[in-house]
């Protein structure tokens, strides 16, 4: 297992490159989006554990782009940016960024700040509807129904509740969550996601954790609920 999944956002293709680098280098999975489009369907897609997100991209503000992840993801984002006037970090901090780094910078600094923040997000509390799960604590509840879930069970749902509405393959899961390649046909994601659905069930949320035939598995949001109901 790697120490995490990087998107970096930035149209500069040197810089990408470098930053790409630094993070490949500390142990870290990168992949790379060059503009705002292809950023947010990376962000949703792939599910990261941070973006680094530079400011100035060809189609969307970074702002715009805080904003739009902000919506409906609580992904860390770390800002990379020539500017560096303080009404503009303010703005990106107040609209959700985690941290704020300026050009040019130290490669060890960005490491150590994006190692920070990921540090930070371990203490974080994911809630959606019913379900509440304490990071640190690794503890999941429903309705303050305390789930008595295996450490990869905790794990799968918490990839799960991070992205709700997304629809992971078994083969994503697995690739997130198991150091080494399953056997192709294990069931043992199937048995893992059929055991949390009970348990979830059992303390009176049956529906949350849905199945999308020849797809995968996914959380419903609060509003999927509402329409079921």
């Amino acid at each position: 297992m790697t120490s995490g999944r990087i998107l970096i956002v930035e149209d500069d293709l040197d810089v990408a490159t470098l930053v790409a680098q630094t993070f490949s280098d500390a142990g870290f999975d990168v992949s790379l989006a060059h503009d705002g489009v292809h950023a947010l369907l990376s962000a949703r897609e792939e599910a990261p554990d941070l973006i680094v997100l530079d400011l100035g991209l060809p189609d969307f503000s970074g702002e715009d782009i805080v904003t739009r992840l902000r919506s409906s993801s609580q992904v860390p984002i770390v800002v990379l940016s020539a500017h560096c006037d303080t009404n503009v970090k303010v703005r990106l901090l107040e609209r959700g960024a985690n941290d704020y780094v300026v050009k040019p910078f130290y490669e060890e600094e960005l490491l150590a700040r994006v190692k920070r923040v990921l540090r930070k997000t371990h203490d974080e509390v994911v809630r959606l509807g019913a379900l509440t799960l304490s990071v640190a604590a690794r503890r999941a509840c429903i309705h303050d129904i305390e789930l008595s879930l295996t450490p990869r069970e905790f794990d799968l749902l918490l990839l799960l509740a991070r992205t709700p509405g997304r629809v992971y393959s078994r083969e994503e899961i697995q690739s997130r969550l198991w150091d080494k390649p399953l056997p192709k046909y294990s069931n043992v994601v199937d048995v893992h996601v059929s055991n949390i659905r009970l348990k979830m069930a059992e303390a009176g949320a049956p529906t949350m954790l849905r199945t999308v035939r020849g797809l995968g598995y996914g959380l419903s949001s609060p509003r999927d609920e509402a329409l079921l109901a």
